[in-house]
């Protein structure tokens, strides 16, 4: 049995989603802090004694949609690039978002407010998601 090697984001691309969501939404451009949005691409992949620590794909997507949605590394759009990110991640790892958009906003502002958990927020993800073949 193989198992599939995780694909993480790039700086680079959370970068271009921003700079995307922010040209296609409005808002505000611009970096609070390049450190945050660093911390915020590191969590998913983090481990300790060689073993991730965020294991399901999910939960690795869940970390990195919070810490985007918590840290507010952008002046403004880090809902819409939590949401995108997130989206990009799973997408990379063979998975889709499969509701409305709409429905995927409401619940990014849900997860803002109410300060939602990695676990409630994976569990979110992997119920709204399907496995795709690339």
């Amino acid at each position: 049995m193989t198992t599939k090697k995780t694909s993480f984001l790039t700086t680079s691309q959370v970068l271009f989603i921003h700079d995307q969501m922010i040209k296609r939404f409005n808002g505000s451009p611009g970096i609070r802090d390049i450190g945050l949005i660093k911390s915020v691409i590191a969590r998913p992949q983090a481990t300790f004694e060689n073993k991730y620590l965020y294991v399901s794909i999910f939960d690795k997507a869940a970390s990195l949609l919070q810490s985007l949605l918590k840290n507010h590394p952008f002046i403004d759009g880090n809902k819409r690039t939590a949401l995108t990110s997130a989206g990009l991640f799973l997408w990379k790892n063979e998975y889709k978002l499969v509701n409305h958009y709409k429905e995927e906003v409401k619940f990014t502002v849900r997860a803002s407010s109410k300060n939602l958990t990695v676990e409630q927020i994976s569990k979110w993800l992997k119920i709204h998601s399907v496995k795709i073949s690339k």
